[in-house]
């Protein structure tokens, strides 16, 4: 419990260490400051979430890794890697439309990445792993 009241509170000093950071910006809602934010809400969500899945699977007795967390990992790892593909295709057709600079599109193309990986992670995480 105390993993995740410390993660809790590291990720609220993260967010609004980045949201103070933003307002005092002359152009607070520019592109880039709003991929930053969105990142650091990412993270700021995902570390929380991973570690109360891990605080949960102690507390029940089950092992930190077994062959089950294994499928699950290789399962959305598999997919995605297999959606980051398509996401980094459908940033860079959407570069054309918008005129991004080169480091907003490889912010855009990484969050994108990290974003499908947590959805997958927690999709296959709830769900589970069909035997195959």
């Amino acid at each position: 419990m105390k993993k995740f009241i410390l993660s809790l509170i590291l990720a609220s000093f993260i967010l609004g260490h980045q949201i103070i950071k933003m307002s005092k910006s002359k152009d607070p809602f520019s592109d880039r400051n709003l991929l930053s934010l969105g990142m650091t809400l990412i993270i700021t969500i995902g570390v929380p979430l991973y570690v109360w899945f891990e605080m949960k699977r102690k507390e029940q007795g089950r092992p930190i890794v077994d062959e089950m967390s294994k499928k699950v990992a290789l399962k959305s790892y598999a997919i995605s890697y297999y959606l980051s593909f398509l996401s980094w295709g459908l940033v860079f057709s959407a570069s054309g439309i918008y005129k991004f600079n080169n480091s907003t599109f490889f912010l855009v193309g990484t969050m994108a990445m990290i974003v499908i990986g947590l959805i997958s992670w927690l999709y296959y995480k709830i769900r589970g792993v069909d035997d195959e």
